[in-house]
């Protein structure tokens, strides 16, 4: 008896961990990173520009941008697959230079799955 328990509590295993290891079929990419071409950040306030794409096999992506002070942009939306162009920008700081402080902004994809880019990261001496 005890050995039938086994063969089927490890065939119920081996089931729930195909389930979970299936692909789901949309195969999305983010590539996010600083814009150093377009940055200023030796000067206040900054200005730090942003630039990536997503690539997807999906119809619909939908993403936001998230930052490292807890602000969260709009979402938007992209039909069809591709690789799409996206991008942002961040103004940072006043005219008073302050310590240098370090922070980020990551592509957050919503929709067709739950997935997060790299934090892109910049150093800026310009404080709030």
């Amino acid at each position: 008896m005890n050995r039938v328990v086994m063969v089927v509590g490890l065939a119920v295993l081996t089931a729930l961990v195909i389930f979970f290891s299936i692909p789901s079929g949309d195969n999305i990419e983010v590539s996010f990173a600083v814009d150093q071409g377009n940055t200023t950040t030796s000067t206040c306030p900054a200005h730090v520009f942003f630039k990536g794409e997503i690539k997807s096999s999906s119809e619909q992506i939908q993403y936001r941008f998230t930052r490292s002070d807890g602000a969260i942009s709009l979402t938007y939306n992209l039909t069809g697959p591709g690789p799409h162009k996206i991008e942002t920008w961040w103004k940072l700081g006043s005219k008073n230079p302050g310590p240098e402080e370090s922070f980020w902004v990551r592509v957050e994809i919503l929709k067709p799955r739950p997935i997060n880019s790299e934090k892109a990261f910049f150093q800026t001496h310009c404080s709030f």
